[in-house]
């Protein structure tokens, strides 16, 4: 089910304990812009919506894309054991596929020669 921007807003500003007052401040904005975001009247900028996920603590992307559930708001807070795992998941990924596009080889030959290369440490 795709959701809209406004709803992750809300859903993450309710979850984080901050009412509108508090998000537009930090935002540089009105809690009626805020309000109108959460319904749907209008629609944020990107800038804004960087800055409501700085404001709130929280990846960027989880506002961004649609296929991503209000509820996975925890998830994408930016100092979930989670996100650091999917983070981490994601730069170790493209590591090795870089490295395993250098040695022209496959990525999990490259994944089992960083392990052998361990092991015999």
């Amino acid at each position: 089910m795709k959701t809209t921007v406004g709803e992750k807003i809300r859903y993450a500003r309710k979850a984080s304990n901050v009412n509108r007052s508090a998000l537009g401040r930090s935002v540089g904005t009105i809690y009626q812009r805020i309000r109108e975001w959460e319904d749907g009247i209008n629609h944020p900028k990107y800038e804004n919506v960087k800055k409501i996920a700085d404001s709130l603590k929280v990846d960027v992307r989880y506002f961004m894309d649609p296929e991503v559930s209000p509820e996975d708001f925890d998830l994408y807070r930016l100092e979930s054991q989670d996100y650091v795992d999917v983070r981490l998941s994601e730069r170790a990924a493209a590591y090795v596929r870089s490295i395993a596009e250098k040695k022209k080889s496959s990525a999990a030959q490259v994944v089992n020669d960083i392990i052998e290369s361990m092991i015999r440490k």
